[in-house]
């Protein structure tokens, strides 16, 4: 069952806290029970879509859907309408929440859904048939639909529970948006947890310094592009870092380090398809991404790609009814003997320079050393003579020459940019990924690369 925190004696304190709206446990609970009796006032069972927008009223709608027994799929307030009109259409939902509607289905605001549920008793029972629906990144093409039980879910708050047992953690704080997995998964198990969520309307440096400061021993969930931004605002405050998404890099785990000496940083490796596999505390090697978390098992294949079998992987793809018991990522790595896993790289990001292979996230762990850079990708552009040259497209103050005198001294030489690119900005999944696909699509063909 994934429930909210349920323990009478903490319900006068704060659950849930947007800086707009807060709620004690006791409110929490009851809105949540009122919300979920508004589902089962429509049917019993069905489909709800819902926009995450970084409210504690979308957390609201979520939990309920799970307490009432629907499958829930949460999407971006960005995603395109055309993204959007493709999960109506394949998920065939009874209802939508979102800030605005033009589908074919019931659409209601928040305020208008929360009008209409507030005048309802609370629904006290709690389902657990609900699927969560999430989407892929998109980075390789376009997102897929994949599917989690409620059990999965359970099973990775429980791994959390067991990572942080010993350590004192009264408070979640979410800087970045609820529609990315990593954020969602931190808010959601808070709520679970009895942890009070403080959630960030939006991103920005300055202002989580500032939560950060006055909160006691706060759990801080980051991305590593976060980490840059971080690294420049010194505190003293102790606590800890939870670092998802793509590889933090060693260089800027460090100066996170000397910024903020009393706040612990740990980092986990995960996905949507299997939830968390591995930790990485601040004892752990920092090119590596740690040990298998609670209930992971992690095996190589024969071609050192990562493998896994554990209680936290999603049912399938496009459908709620398969039953997946181990899954192989995309990813490379290699286990040390005391079972601490690195992972090298994904197999869709290696260029094929000659008859060289050339890892993206290898040069791409250089080129984020450069002060004044702000987001960096290394993709494959075909080339008639090479088959493939190492392009990188930037964005931020950086310059070329500072790039190309870092990656002549730490690169070999198949392994540096023919190409230093300066643009915008780069473009990025409805998850918040980089779209390597787009960029690859749409950069540099055929540059003249010979020399």
């Amino acid at each position: 069952m994934l429930a909210i925190y349920d323990d009478k004696q903490h319900d006068k304190r704060v659950a849930l806290d947007d800086g707009c709206e807060r709620y004690t446990w006791s409110e929490l609970r009851e809105q949540v029970a009122k919300s979920a009796q508004g589902l089962r006032n429509l049917q019993t069972s069905g489909t709800v879509m819902i926009e995450m927008t970084n409210t504690a009223e979308a957390l609201i709608q979520l939990m309920s859907a799970f307490q009432a027994g629907w499958d829930v799929c949460p999407f971006s307030s960005k995603a395109k309408h055309s993204q959007v009109q493709r999960l109506v259409d394949t998920l065939q939902p009874q209802l939508m929440i979102a800030i605005q509607g033009n589908h074919t289905i019931p659409v209601y605001t928040q305020a208008e859904w929360r009008e209409r549920y507030n005048l309802l008793k609370p629904y006290v029972e709690h389902q657990s048939t609900s699927h969560f629906i999430g989407t892929t990144s998109g980075t390789t093409g376009f997102p897929k639909i994949l599917y989690r039980t409620i059990k999965s879910w359970q099973a990775s708050s429980e791994a959390l529970a067991d990572a942080y047992y010993n350590e004192k953690v009264q408070t979640v704080i979410i800087p970045g948006k609820l529609e990315q997995g990593h954020f969602l998964m931190g808010a959601i198990d808070g709520l679970c947890r009895g942890l009070s969520v403080r959630l960030l309307s939006r991103y920005h440096p300055q202002a989580l310094r500032q939560l950060i400061e006055g909160t006691q021993d706060p759990l801080v969930y980051i991305v590593p592009t976060m980490m840059q931004h971080l690294a420049e605002l010194p505190t003293n405050t102790s606590g800890f870092w939870l670092c998802g998404g793509d590889h933090c890099q060693t260089y800027w785990q460090e100066r996170l380090k000397t910024a903020a000496p009393r706040m612990r940083l740990w980092r986990y490796y995960g996905s949507m398809e299997t939830s968390f596999i591995s930790l990485a505390r601040d004892t752990d090697a920092p090119d590596s991404v740690g040990f298998p978390m609670l209930g992971v098992n992690i095996t190589l294949t024969t071609e050192q790609k990562i493998s896994v079998r554990s209680n936290q992987l999603f049912s399938g793809y496009d459908s709620k009814e398969q039953h997946i018991n181990q899954w192989e990522t995309s990813d490379y790595g290699y286990l040390s003997e005391a079972g601490e896993l690195t992972v090298i790289g994904r197999d869709t990001n290696r260029i094929q320079f000659g008859a060289l292979t050339v890892q993206a996230e290898v040069v791409e762990a250089v080129l984020q050393q450069t002060e004044n850079l702000d987001e960096v990708v290394v993709i494959g552009q075909n080339d008639a003579y090479w088959g493939e040259i190492v392009v990188a497209y930037y964005t931020g103050r950086a310059t070329k020459k500072t790039l190309r005198q870092l990656c002549r001294h730490q690169l070999k030489a198949h392994e540096r940019p023919r190409l230093f690119v300066h643009v915008a900005e780069l473009p990025h999944t409805i998850t918040g990924k980089i779209d390597r696909q787009k960029m690859k699509e749409e950069g540099i063909h055929e540059p003249s690369s010979h020399c």
